[in-house]
């Protein structure tokens, strides 16, 4: 979670099952990107995780599929490295 609209909406959904309108259209406006450092080893563990196809490895690095990355950070939990990051 990287800001205060994030940690409300979390609360919401563990509290009351849902998250409120408001919240989902100002997080949904929030450009967010996959950033995937230079000392990735290029293991696969991000792109076994990932059940949307959003992560490849090319030329022995990861590297997010623009296209269908949905930046949940699964990819992210299971790197051994801590190279992958969503912002």
């Amino acid at each position: 979670m990287q800001s205060i609209d994030e940690v409300d909406a979390n609360i919401s959904l563990l509290e009351k099952g849902n998250i409120p309108k408001y919240l989902k259209e100002r997080l949904g406006k929030k450009t967010r990107r996959l950033i995937v450092q230079d000392w990735c080893i290029g293991c696969g563990k991000c792109v076994k995780t990932c059940k949307h196809g959003g992560i490849e490895i090319v030329e022995g690095k990861a590297r997010a599929v623009t296209d269908k990355c949905i930046f949940c950070g699964y990819c992210a939990a299971v790197c051994p490295e801590f190279c992958i990051k969503v912002i």
